[in-house]
């Protein structure tokens, strides 16, 4: 479980701490301390990402029943390495070379969490904030 301040950082937006209501596993809180003020904020799991993310991509996918969640699982898998392959470069300005981006996602939660912010809002993870995509 990715902890590290990069993380707390992607994770405090209002895309995902109003997520946290849906996600069964409510435990993986951090206190975070600015000046005076106190609050915690949520750290979704690999596992709880990909839950809300599947809200979204499986949302026009017709499936007869649970039982085809193999099918699921590679579609999702398949806009993931898509992401992984295209995306993740776009996100990095040009001037910089591929050891950038590896140092920008130090964890499968930051991976999978900038896979989410992209594919429900749109937005990219610039090293200190989410931008909207144009």
């Amino acid at each position: 479980m990715d902890t590290s301040k990069e993380y707390i950082n992607m994770c405090d937006c209002p895309e995902i701490q109003e997520k946290k209501v849906a996600i069964r596993n409510k435990d993986n809180f951090v206190q975070v301390e600015i000046g005076k003020r106190v609050y915690y904020v949520w750290l979704p799991r690999q596992d709880d990402i990909q839950e809300i993310l599947s809200e979204k991509l499986f949302a026009g996918l017709f499936v007869l029943d649970n039982t085809d969640i193999g099918a699921r699982l590679s579609y999702m898998t398949g806009r993931f390495k898509d992401f992984v392959h295209t995306k993740c470069e776009k996100m990095i300005p040009l001037e910089k070379n591929r050891a950038r981006i590896e140092y920008l996602f130090t964890s499968m939660e930051q991976l999978w969490l900038a896979f989410y912010m992209y594919e429900k809002h749109r937005k990219t993870w610039d090293g200190e904030k989410w931008l909207k995509k144009q």
